[in-house]
Protein backbone atom coordinates (compact mmCIF):
# COMPACT_ATOMS: atom_id res chain seq x y z
CA UNK A 1 0.00 0.00 0.00
CA UNK A 2 2.59 2.28 0.85
CA UNK A 3 3.84 2.35 -2.87
CA UNK A 4 0.84 4.17 -3.54
CA UNK A 5 1.87 7.30 -1.34
CA UNK A 6 4.13 10.13 -2.92
CA UNK A 7 6.06 12.44 -0.13
CA UNK A 8 7.71 15.70 -0.06
CA UNK A 9 10.60 16.37 2.38
CA UNK A 10 11.06 20.27 2.87
CA UNK A 11 14.14 21.02 4.74
CA UNK A 12 17.55 23.71 3.34
CA UNK A 13 19.48 21.21 5.53
CA UNK A 14 20.37 18.48 3.04
CA UNK A 15 21.64 15.93 5.88
CA UNK A 16 17.93 16.34 7.96
CA UNK A 17 16.31 15.23 4.66
CA UNK A 18 18.68 12.13 4.25
CA UNK A 19 17.87 11.62 7.86
CA UNK A 20 14.36 11.58 7.57
CA UNK A 21 14.59 9.71 4.52
CA UNK A 22 16.42 6.73 6.15
CA UNK A 23 13.80 5.87 8.69
CA UNK A 24 10.90 6.01 5.95
CA UNK A 25 12.97 3.94 3.25
CA UNK A 26 11.72 0.66 4.61
CA UNK A 27 7.73 1.43 3.98
CA UNK A 28 8.65 1.99 0.06
CA UNK A 29 7.07 5.42 -0.02
CA UNK A 30 7.93 7.46 -3.43
CA UNK A 31 10.03 9.99 -1.89
CA UNK A 32 10.80 13.62 -3.14
CA UNK A 33 13.14 16.63 -1.30
CA UNK A 34 12.92 20.24 -1.71
CA UNK A 35 15.33 22.56 0.05
CA UNK A 36 14.27 25.84 0.09
CA UNK A 37 10.27 26.69 0.00
CA UNK A 38 10.27 27.78 -2.85
CA UNK A 39 11.66 25.13 -4.75
CA UNK A 40 8.71 22.70 -2.42
CA UNK A 41 6.45 25.05 -3.63
CA UNK A 42 7.29 24.99 -7.57
CA UNK A 43 7.19 21.06 -6.96
CA UNK A 44 4.12 21.29 -6.00
CA UNK A 45 2.79 22.86 -8.69
CA UNK A 46 4.37 20.57 -10.89
CA UNK A 47 3.39 16.94 -8.74
CA UNK A 48 0.82 15.34 -7.02
CA UNK A 49 1.41 14.74 -3.20
CA UNK A 50 0.21 12.71 -0.40
CA UNK A 51 1.85 14.03 2.31
CA UNK A 52 4.26 17.22 3.39
CA UNK A 53 6.82 16.92 5.80
CA UNK A 54 7.97 20.60 6.06
CA UNK A 55 10.56 22.65 7.93
CA UNK A 56 9.55 25.66 9.86
CA UNK A 57 12.71 27.30 10.21
CA UNK A 58 14.08 27.84 6.63
CA UNK A 59 15.55 31.13 5.27
CA UNK A 60 13.92 33.56 3.06
CA UNK A 61 10.75 31.05 3.00
CA UNK A 62 9.97 29.83 6.00
CA UNK A 63 7.62 26.68 6.83
CA UNK A 64 4.81 28.59 8.35
CA UNK A 65 4.57 30.57 4.82
CA UNK A 66 4.79 27.59 2.60
CA UNK A 67 1.73 26.28 4.47
CA UNK A 68 0.25 29.40 4.16
CA UNK A 69 0.27 29.22 0.37
CA UNK A 70 -0.42 25.98 0.11
CA UNK A 71 -3.81 25.91 2.27
CA UNK A 72 -4.88 28.93 -0.12
CA UNK A 73 -4.94 27.15 -3.32
CA UNK A 74 -7.87 24.42 -3.76
CA UNK A 75 -5.56 21.93 -5.39
CA UNK A 76 -3.30 22.05 -2.83
CA UNK A 77 -5.25 22.81 0.36
CA UNK A 78 -6.12 19.42 1.29
CA UNK A 79 -2.82 17.66 1.60
CA UNK A 80 -1.55 16.65 5.08
CA UNK A 81 1.21 19.01 6.59
CA UNK A 82 3.81 18.04 9.02
CA UNK A 83 6.16 20.05 10.52
CA UNK A 84 9.01 19.12 11.47
CA UNK A 85 10.71 21.67 14.17
CA UNK A 86 13.19 22.28 17.04
CA UNK A 87 11.11 24.28 18.66
CA UNK A 88 7.92 22.94 19.80
CA UNK A 89 6.56 26.10 22.03
CA UNK A 90 2.69 26.39 22.46
CA UNK A 91 3.20 29.45 19.75
CA UNK A 92 4.31 27.58 16.86
CA UNK A 93 2.16 24.50 17.86
CA UNK A 94 -0.70 26.72 17.60
CA UNK A 95 0.90 28.86 14.46
CA UNK A 96 1.05 25.83 12.93
CA UNK A 97 -2.52 24.32 13.48
CA UNK A 98 -4.28 27.75 12.46
CA UNK A 99 -2.38 27.53 9.30
CA UNK A 100 -3.72 23.99 8.58
CA UNK A 101 -1.27 21.36 9.71
CA UNK A 102 -2.36 18.01 11.07
CA UNK A 103 0.38 17.31 13.19
CA UNK A 104 4.00 18.45 14.46
CA UNK A 105 7.19 15.94 15.05
CA UNK A 106 10.38 17.69 17.34
CA UNK A 107 13.65 17.07 16.22
CA UNK A 108 15.78 15.84 16.86
CA UNK A 109 13.22 13.04 14.86
CA UNK A 110 12.25 9.47 16.41
CA UNK A 111 12.21 6.84 13.44
CA UNK A 112 8.63 5.17 15.24
CA UNK A 113 7.42 8.48 15.83
CA UNK A 114 7.77 9.79 12.04
CA UNK A 115 6.42 6.60 10.78
CA UNK A 116 3.46 6.02 12.88
CA UNK A 117 2.21 9.74 12.41
CA UNK A 118 3.05 9.28 8.72
CA UNK A 119 1.76 6.41 8.36
CA UNK A 120 -1.60 7.53 10.70
CA UNK A 121 -2.14 11.16 8.10
CA UNK A 122 -1.64 9.23 5.19
CA UNK A 123 -5.00 6.09 6.04
CA UNK A 124 -6.52 9.64 6.78
CA UNK A 125 -6.07 10.93 3.89
CA UNK A 126 -6.65 8.09 2.00
CA UNK A 127 -10.21 7.44 3.80
CA UNK A 128 -11.45 11.28 3.36
CA UNK A 129 -10.34 10.81 -0.50
CA UNK A 130 -12.45 7.63 -0.21
CA UNK A 131 -15.83 9.77 1.28
CA UNK A 132 -15.01 12.20 -1.28
CA UNK A 133 -15.39 10.34 -4.47
CA UNK A 134 -18.36 8.54 -3.16
CA UNK A 135 -20.33 11.54 -2.06
CA UNK A 136 -19.20 12.33 -6.00
CA UNK A 137 -20.63 9.43 -7.15
CA UNK A 138 -23.74 9.82 -4.75
CA UNK A 139 -23.93 13.26 -5.83
CA UNK A 140 -24.63 12.11 -9.48
CA UNK A 141 -26.59 8.80 -8.73
CA UNK A 142 -29.03 11.40 -6.71
CA UNK A 143 -29.49 14.06 -9.83
CA UNK A 144 -29.88 11.28 -12.27
CA UNK A 145 -32.56 9.52 -9.88
CA UNK A 146 -34.15 13.42 -9.76
CA UNK A 147 -33.83 13.72 -13.75
CA UNK A 148 -35.87 10.39 -13.93
CA UNK A 149 -38.36 11.38 -10.99
CA UNK A 150 -38.76 14.90 -13.52
CA UNK A 151 -39.62 13.16 -16.87
CA UNK A 152 -41.36 10.32 -15.73
CA UNK A 153 -43.92 12.28 -13.64
CA UNK A 154 -43.43 15.38 -16.65
CA UNK A 155 -44.48 12.55 -18.94
CA UNK A 156 -47.35 10.71 -16.89
CA UNK A 157 -49.23 13.94 -17.27
CA UNK A 158 -49.85 13.45 -20.82
CA UNK A 159 -51.73 10.12 -20.49
CA UNK A 160 -53.18 11.50 -17.17
CA UNK A 161 -54.70 14.51 -19.15
CA UNK A 162 -56.32 11.70 -21.61
CA UNK A 163 -58.20 9.98 -18.50
CA UNK A 164 -59.35 13.01 -17.59
CA UNK A 165 -60.75 14.30 -20.45
CA UNK A 166 -62.40 10.77 -21.46
CA UNK A 167 -64.16 11.05 -17.93
CA UNK A 168 -65.33 14.38 -18.39
CA UNK A 169 -66.44 13.55 -22.09
CA UNK A 170 -68.33 10.02 -20.00
CA UNK A 171 -69.59 12.52 -17.40
CA UNK A 172 -71.47 14.66 -20.00
CA UNK A 173 -72.80 12.88 -22.42
CA UNK A 174 -73.74 9.25 -20.85
CA UNK A 175 -77.47 9.20 -19.68
CA UNK A 176 -77.57 6.65 -17.21
CA UNK A 177 -79.60 6.51 -13.63
CA UNK A 178 -77.50 2.95 -13.20
CA UNK A 179 -75.57 3.95 -9.70
CA UNK A 180 -72.77 2.38 -10.00
CA UNK A 181 -72.16 3.53 -13.45
CA UNK A 182 -71.96 6.62 -11.93
CA UNK A 183 -70.38 5.07 -9.06
CA UNK A 184 -67.34 3.81 -11.15
CA UNK A 185 -66.81 7.14 -13.14
CA UNK A 186 -66.79 8.90 -9.88
CA UNK A 187 -63.95 6.58 -8.32
CA UNK A 188 -62.00 6.56 -11.71
CA UNK A 189 -62.46 11.16 -11.22
CA UNK A 190 -61.33 10.41 -7.58
CA UNK A 191 -58.10 8.70 -8.66
CA UNK A 192 -56.94 10.64 -11.60
CA UNK A 193 -57.55 13.82 -9.64
CA UNK A 194 -55.32 11.97 -6.74
CA UNK A 195 -52.76 11.15 -9.36
CA UNK A 196 -52.25 14.57 -10.64
CA UNK A 197 -51.96 16.00 -6.84
CA UNK A 198 -49.27 13.44 -5.83
CA UNK A 199 -47.36 14.04 -9.69
CA UNK A 200 -47.72 17.61 -8.93
CA UNK A 201 -45.75 17.25 -5.79
CA UNK A 202 -42.88 15.24 -7.81
CA UNK A 203 -42.57 17.84 -10.07
CA UNK A 204 -42.18 20.27 -7.34
CA UNK A 205 -38.45 21.40 -8.07
CA UNK A 206 -37.22 22.35 -4.70
CA UNK A 207 -38.71 18.97 -3.52
CA UNK A 208 -36.29 16.78 -6.32
CA UNK A 209 -33.53 18.79 -5.34
CA UNK A 210 -33.42 18.63 -1.58
CA UNK A 211 -34.79 14.74 -1.92
CA UNK A 212 -38.04 15.54 0.02
CA UNK A 213 -41.01 16.29 -1.10
CA UNK A 214 -42.99 19.48 0.04
CA UNK A 215 -45.98 20.18 1.71
CA UNK A 216 -48.87 22.61 1.10
CA UNK A 217 -51.21 23.71 3.95
CA UNK A 218 -54.45 24.61 2.53
CA UNK A 219 -58.03 25.14 5.23
CA UNK A 220 -60.59 21.97 4.62
CA UNK A 221 -63.21 20.34 6.17
CA UNK A 222 -61.98 17.04 7.65
CA UNK A 223 -65.12 15.18 7.34
CA UNK A 224 -64.66 15.77 3.34
CA UNK A 225 -61.74 13.97 3.32
CA UNK A 226 -62.89 11.13 5.01
CA UNK A 227 -66.13 10.62 2.78
CA UNK A 228 -64.10 11.19 -0.27
CA UNK A 229 -61.85 8.11 0.58
CA UNK A 230 -64.27 6.50 2.10
CA UNK A 231 -66.73 6.56 -1.58
CA UNK A 232 -63.79 5.98 -3.76
CA UNK A 233 -63.25 2.51 -1.49
CA UNK A 234 -66.77 1.56 -1.40
CA UNK A 235 -67.59 -0.43 -4.09
CA UNK A 236 -64.04 -2.37 -3.89
CA UNK A 237 -65.53 -3.19 0.10
CA UNK A 238 -68.18 -3.99 -1.15
CA UNK A 239 -67.43 -6.48 -3.05
CA UNK A 240 -65.54 -8.48 -0.49
CA UNK A 241 -68.78 -7.49 1.69
CA UNK A 242 -66.78 -5.52 3.89
CA UNK A 243 -68.96 -2.48 5.42
CA UNK A 244 -67.09 0.75 5.89
CA UNK A 245 -68.61 2.98 9.03
CA UNK A 246 -66.93 6.25 9.24
CA UNK A 247 -67.27 8.80 12.36
CA UNK A 248 -65.82 11.94 12.25
CA UNK A 249 -66.88 13.58 15.19
CA UNK A 250 -68.93 16.84 14.01
CA UNK A 251 -67.76 18.90 11.61
CA UNK A 252 -64.82 20.93 11.79
CA UNK A 253 -61.76 22.73 10.25
CA UNK A 254 -58.08 22.17 9.71
CA UNK A 255 -55.09 23.30 7.92
CA UNK A 256 -53.10 20.86 6.75
CA UNK A 257 -51.44 19.59 3.28
CA UNK A 258 -54.49 17.97 1.86
CA UNK A 259 -52.97 16.05 -1.16
CA UNK A 260 -50.76 14.31 1.23
CA UNK A 261 -53.47 13.62 4.05
CA UNK A 262 -55.61 11.89 1.32
CA UNK A 263 -52.99 9.70 0.60
CA UNK A 264 -52.59 8.41 4.48
CA UNK A 265 -55.82 7.63 4.69
CA UNK A 266 -56.14 6.23 0.99
CA UNK A 267 -53.14 3.82 1.78
CA UNK A 268 -54.25 3.43 5.25
CA UNK A 269 -58.01 2.06 3.96
CA UNK A 270 -56.63 0.26 0.86
CA UNK A 271 -54.27 -1.87 3.63
CA UNK A 272 -57.39 -2.64 5.77
CA UNK A 273 -59.56 -3.64 2.86
CA UNK A 274 -56.85 -5.47 1.28
CA UNK A 275 -56.05 -7.72 4.31
CA UNK A 276 -59.57 -8.08 6.06
CA UNK A 277 -61.45 -11.32 5.43
CA UNK A 278 -64.93 -10.96 3.93
CA UNK A 279 -67.91 -10.28 5.99
CA UNK A 280 -66.19 -7.98 8.43
CA UNK A 281 -66.00 -4.25 9.51
CA UNK A 282 -63.48 -1.33 9.21
CA UNK A 283 -63.74 1.50 11.52
CA UNK A 284 -62.72 5.49 10.28
CA UNK A 285 -62.64 7.99 13.18
CA UNK A 286 -61.59 11.40 13.43
CA UNK A 287 -61.48 13.60 16.47
CA UNK A 288 -59.94 16.34 18.70
CA UNK A 289 -58.70 15.28 21.43
CA UNK A 290 -57.67 19.46 21.62
CA UNK A 291 -58.18 22.43 19.80
CA UNK A 292 -54.74 22.13 18.26
CA UNK A 293 -54.68 18.06 17.68
CA UNK A 294 -56.56 15.96 15.13
CA UNK A 295 -56.87 12.27 15.45
CA UNK A 296 -57.39 10.02 12.90
CA UNK A 297 -58.24 6.20 13.71
CA UNK A 298 -58.76 3.13 10.58
CA UNK A 299 -59.20 -0.30 12.24
CA UNK A 300 -60.10 -3.31 11.36
CA UNK A 301 -60.91 -7.13 11.90
CA UNK A 302 -58.35 -8.66 9.95
CA UNK A 303 -54.86 -10.85 10.52
CA UNK A 304 -53.38 -8.21 13.00
CA UNK A 305 -49.37 -7.62 12.94
CA UNK A 306 -46.82 -10.31 15.13
CA UNK A 307 -44.39 -8.30 16.91
CA UNK A 308 -41.97 -8.97 14.18
CA UNK A 309 -44.07 -7.10 11.93
CA UNK A 310 -44.72 -4.36 14.36
CA UNK A 311 -40.75 -4.01 14.11
CA UNK A 312 -40.52 -3.26 10.64
CA UNK A 313 -44.21 -2.47 9.96
CA UNK A 314 -43.36 1.70 8.46
CA UNK A 315 -39.81 0.01 6.85
CA UNK A 316 -38.79 0.42 3.47
CA UNK A 317 -37.46 -3.44 3.34
CA UNK A 318 -39.89 -6.36 2.76
CA UNK A 319 -43.77 -7.40 2.89
CA UNK A 320 -45.02 -8.33 6.29
CA UNK A 321 -46.13 -11.84 7.24
CA UNK A 322 -49.78 -10.86 6.39
CA UNK A 323 -51.24 -11.45 2.92
CA UNK A 324 -54.19 -9.86 1.02
CA UNK A 325 -57.40 -11.89 1.60
CA UNK A 326 -58.50 -12.19 -2.41
CA UNK A 327 -55.42 -12.69 -4.12
CA UNK A 328 -54.94 -8.80 -4.07
CA UNK A 329 -51.11 -7.46 -5.22
CA UNK A 330 -49.45 -6.16 -2.33
CA UNK A 331 -45.62 -4.52 -2.50
CA UNK A 332 -45.31 -3.65 0.99
CA UNK A 333 -44.83 -0.32 0.33
CA UNK A 334 -47.97 1.10 1.43
CA UNK A 335 -46.89 1.65 5.11
CA UNK A 336 -42.99 3.38 4.50
CA UNK A 337 -45.27 5.98 2.38
CA UNK A 338 -47.85 6.47 4.62
CA UNK A 339 -44.98 7.40 7.33
CA UNK A 340 -43.23 9.55 5.13
CA UNK A 341 -46.30 11.77 4.74
CA UNK A 342 -47.04 11.66 8.61
CA UNK A 343 -43.75 12.61 8.93
CA UNK A 344 -44.17 15.51 6.17
CA UNK A 345 -47.11 16.28 7.97
CA UNK A 346 -44.97 16.95 11.29
CA UNK A 347 -47.42 13.82 13.04
CA UNK A 348 -46.90 10.73 14.40
CA UNK A 349 -48.43 7.29 13.95
CA UNK A 350 -48.93 4.11 15.50
CA UNK A 351 -50.45 0.83 15.48
CA UNK A 352 -52.12 -1.16 17.83
CA UNK A 353 -52.52 -4.68 16.90
CA UNK A 354 -52.10 -8.02 18.57
CA UNK A 355 -52.38 -11.49 15.99
CA UNK A 356 -55.36 -12.72 15.03
CA UNK A 357 -57.62 -8.99 16.53
CA UNK A 358 -57.15 -6.73 13.99
CA UNK A 359 -55.30 -4.09 14.00
CA UNK A 360 -55.83 -0.39 15.01
CA UNK A 361 -53.33 2.95 13.47
CA UNK A 362 -53.45 5.80 15.09
CA UNK A 363 -52.63 8.69 13.77
CA UNK A 364 -51.90 12.26 15.67
CA UNK A 365 -51.47 15.50 13.56
CA UNK A 366 -51.25 18.89 14.17
CA UNK A 367 -54.95 20.84 13.30
CA UNK A 368 -52.99 24.13 12.00
CA UNK A 369 -50.30 23.12 9.88
CA UNK A 370 -47.85 26.20 9.54
CA UNK A 371 -46.51 27.35 5.82
CA UNK A 372 -42.67 25.82 4.77
CA UNK A 373 -40.23 28.23 6.02
CA UNK A 374 -38.62 29.73 2.59
CA UNK A 375 -35.45 27.81 1.66
CA UNK A 376 -31.96 29.00 2.98
CA UNK A 377 -29.68 30.09 0.47
CA UNK A 378 -26.28 28.66 0.17
CA UNK A 379 -23.20 29.03 -1.47
CA UNK A 380 -22.29 25.88 -3.59
CA UNK A 381 -19.71 23.24 -2.56
CA UNK A 382 -16.49 23.50 -3.93
CA UNK A 383 -15.87 21.86 -7.53
CA UNK A 384 -14.50 18.71 -6.98
CA UNK A 385 -13.31 18.76 -10.27
CA UNK A 386 -10.69 20.88 -9.99
CA UNK A 387 -8.75 18.32 -7.86
CA UNK A 388 -6.51 16.38 -9.49
CA UNK A 389 -6.45 12.78 -8.85
CA UNK A 390 -3.90 10.91 -7.60
CA UNK A 391 -1.25 9.55 -10.22
CA UNK A 392 -2.20 6.34 -10.60
CA UNK A 393 1.36 4.94 -10.76
CA UNK A 394 2.22 6.04 -7.19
Amino acid sequence: MSERFHLLIVDDVAQNIQIVASMLKSDQYRLSFALSGAVALQLIEQQNFDLILLDIQMPEMDGFAVCQQLKAEPRTRDIPVIFLTANASTDHTVQGFQLGAVDYITKPVEPMELRARVRTHLELKLARDQILEQNERLTHLNHEKSELLRIVSHDLRTPLTVLSSGLDFLNHTIQDDNHRVNRRLNNMRIATERMEAIINHFLNRDAIQMGRRSYHPELFELSQIVKKVQRHHQEWAASKQLELNADTDGLFEMRSDRAALEQILDNLLSNAIKFSPRSRQIWIRAYLPDENQVVLEIEDQGPGFTREDQELIFARSGRLSASPTSGEDSLGLGLSIVKRMVDLLNGQIRCVSEPGAGARFVLTIPRWLEPPAPPETFEPSPDHSEHQPRNPTL
